[in-house]
């Protein structure tokens, strides 16, 4: 009897522990590396297994997180995870370490628009893994251009492998076209132009007669196919010769212009 009481504890434990190990998850192992301006924290996690876990990285330390300082340049660590039954999981996490982002210049030509038109953001900078300006998104190269309806300012983001970040900003105004500015009546544009044509004319005759013997009389007569208005457009111009005592000519000028626009010229009579 005492040879059984002493067998069936020593069972019952075997049996229980293949119990435990048969029904433990596979174990896995998983590391990260944070990257800061000199150093990279990296930190381990586990799954499955037998309970307690244990790591080992690869430069021989066994805690869960560490933090190591490095130039900057590309590194990975390894990592390995060990169970109570001595099952061992492995990985290899890597990080960057990188230079601080240099941002030397972030500008827009033209700076001033007029609504509907466009200008182009340019930026120089270096150490840059990501550019992002804000209203746009991620961007590569150096430059883009936009269309801004209203006065719109653009902060531009570059980033490095280590997360540092440096900022700058522009801003592009932009003007609206101005609503109330009503084009020129093309009517009104042909009486303009006539009008001049006819000065230009006026002055060419006025040239003609500045010494005639007599009075005279002259009469432009404007024929313009394509204008609408049915008025009959002349100019005229009257040259008055008249003695004046024994002083010499006196010069009087009339100019009529038949326009539309009302009645201009008076008679100039030197006394």
């Amino acid at each position: 009897m005492k040879t059984h009481i002493l067998i069936a504890p020593i069972v019952s434990t075997a049996f229980l522990l293949s119990i435990a190990v048969a029904s433990a998850s596979t174990l896995t192992a998983a590391c990260t590396g944070t990257p800061s301006a000199s150093s990279i924290n990296w930190a381990a996690q586990s799954s499955g297994g037998v309970a307690p876990i244990t790591f080992v990285w690869g430069n021989g330390s066994t805690s869960t997180t560490q933090t190591l300082s490095y130039a900057p340049g590309y590194y990975s660590m390894m990592l390995q995870a060990i169970d109570a039954s001595s099952t061992v999981a492995s990985t290899t996490c890597s990080a960057t370490v990188g230079s601080a982002p240099a941002l030397y210049s972030f500008g827009a030509n033209p700076q001033v628009i007029t609504k509907g038109q466009s200008t182009t953001l340019s930026w120089n900078s270096q150490n840059a893994s990501t550019t992002n300006i804000t209203h746009i998104g991620l961007v590569t190269g150096s430059s883009i251009v936009v269309s801004p309806a209203t006065t719109t300012t653009y902060q531009l983001s570059v980033t490095n492998p280590s997360g540092t970040t440096y900022s700058a900003f522009v801003t592009v105004t932009v003007k609206n076209t101005d609503s109330n500015k009503k084009p020129l009546d093309p009517a009104v544009s042909a009486q303009v132009k006539l009008f001049l044509d006819q000065i230009a004319a006026l002055r060419a005759q006025i040239k003609l007669l500045v010494h005639p013997a007599t009075t005279t009389h002259s009469v432009i007569k404007h024929d313009k196919k394509d204008n609408d208005d049915d008025k009959d457009h002349k100019a005229s111009s009257t040259v008055s010769v008249k003695e004046h005592g024994k002083n010499g000519i006196n010069l009087g000028l009339h100019l009529g212009l038949g326009l539309g626009l009302g009645h201009a010229g008076d008679d100039n009579n030197d006394q």
